[in-house]
């Protein structure tokens, strides 16, 4: 058998890279689901008090405009078609047309949200849920997808971004980090998920921390009539912490990191070293080990036989978590099972998990003796698996979970 703390094998850059690097499938504009609104009413006399009654503004309708909305020139839908409770519209849209505009309308308030639609946009999709209805009679739209051929071609040159973003009324850029250009930022996530982090996590005109995965391009019309000379696309937010000074961390010291709550603990994978912490422990080291597929993830596991004698298994899931304490949201989720413990929490890839993988999908195979360590196996947490020092060759089977849940407060139909 190989030494642990060998260097990462083409197939096991494979497998790092399927789980930390994956491009999301279905990068999309949508309207968002529910609308922030600060209504105001002046009393018609002294007699009269104003009040909330606190609904939601809901998303109830969508247009789409050949042109600016002002302009009034609709786009009829191109197909029609319900079937038992659903109604899907759907819209084909023209190339070399004036540029469309999606427009998103909602319940319990007169204002409406609009934005252009990129020139490649060629198919806008909804589907309204009839089995309920607002006080207006109008059934809710369970969702609007709007695509096109941009995503695939510039996907090819997607890649992490870490840095600011601030998401507001009349602007909107992303800044990276040790940077200071700013960069106009086009959200393409599903179902609007970082302009809803962002609302959630942040206060209104100040940065969010940001892990982004997306492509830097030329300016949209947006951009270029808001003074920005490039524009960033964000196809899915990786990492969304309240904490800024997460910019301040050297990524390039580690492959991954985790951490999670009652009990408190910490973990760092690094190319020579996997760190574990509990907050009431003192730090216990281990050899790096090779990550293999199991229990559709990735799993990180190693056996010392001493002094003193201690295992680890680490398995790190591609799905969504959040952060009991700070909120935050990460796409990676990791199960620590040591000392008879199993532990759950986070986790985020650092900058030695994106370059494991070379251009061409592959890094050296050299090796390298780890002191103190066995060619031993370690039991996975949760899976029923052992793991060895040798990585498999097939990819993983990890998963993405990104969808996100919302209330709604239509009426059954009777």
């Amino acid at each position: 058998m190989r030494p642990f703390g060998t260097l990462l094998t083409p197939a096991a850059g494979t497998l790092l890279a399927s789980l930390v690097l994956a491009t999301p499938a279905g990068a999309q504009i949508a309207c968002p689901i529910d609308l922030a609104v600060e209504q105001r009413a002046a009393a018609p006399s002294a007699e009269w008090t104003v009040a909330t009654t606190g609904h939601r503004p809901l998303l109830a309708s969508v247009t789409l405009y050949e042109g600016p909305p002002e302009r009034h020139v609709v786009v009829r839908p191109a197909r029609e078609q319900t079937v038992k409770d659903e109604t899907t519209r759907v819209w084909e849209l023209a190339a070399g047309r004036d540029t469309y505009w999606l427009s998103c309308q909602y319940t319990n308030t007169n204002l409406v949200i609009s934005r252009p639609l990129p020139k490649d946009i060629r198919r806008c999709e909804s589907v309204e849920d009839r089995t309920v209805a607002f006080g207006d009679g109008r059934p809710p739209v369970r969702s609007i997808a709007c695509r096109g051929d941009s995503a695939t071609r510039s996907r090819e040159g997607a890649t992490i971004h870490r840095g600011t973003v601030v998401l507001g009324a009349r602007e909107q850029f992303f800044v990276p980090c040790g940077a200071k250009t700013r960069y106009w930022v086009i959200d393409q996530t599903p179902d609007a998920d970082l302009d809803s982090l962002y609302r959630r996590l942040a206060p209104q005109g100040q940065p969010l921390f940001v892990d982004l995965h997306g492509w830097v391009g030329p300016a949209n019309e947006a951009a270029a009539a808001a003074k920005f000379e490039q524009a960033i696309t964000v196809s899915e937010v990786r990492r969304a912490v309240p904490d800024t000074a997460s910019c301040s961390e050297d990524a390039s010291r580690f492959e991954l990191r985790a951490h999670g709550a009652d009990p408190a603990w910490t973990l760092e994978i690094g190319r020579d070293a996997m760190r574990f912490r509990r907050e009431s422990g003192e730090e216990q080291s281990f050899p790096y080990a090779k990550p293999q597929a199991a229990g559709g993830g990735l799993l990180y596991a190693v056996k010392v036989e001493g002094p003193p004698a201690r295992t680890i298994g680490v398995l790190v899931r591609r799905e969504r978590c959040v952060d009991p304490r700070t909120g935050g949201v990460y796409s990676l989720s990791a199960e620590v099972g040591t000392g008879g413990d199993k532990l759950k929490g986070c986790a985020y890839a650092g900058e030695a998990a994106r370059q494991a993988v070379s251009p061409r999908g592959s890094v050296p195979s050299q090796s390298t003796a780890a002191p103190g360590a066995s060619a031993a196996t370690a039991a996975a947490p949760g899976t029923g698996a052992s793991a060895t020092n040798a990585a498999p060759a097939q990819k993983s089977s990890a998963t993405r979970n990104t969808k996100k849940t919302t209330d709604t407060t239509p009426a059954k139909r009777q």
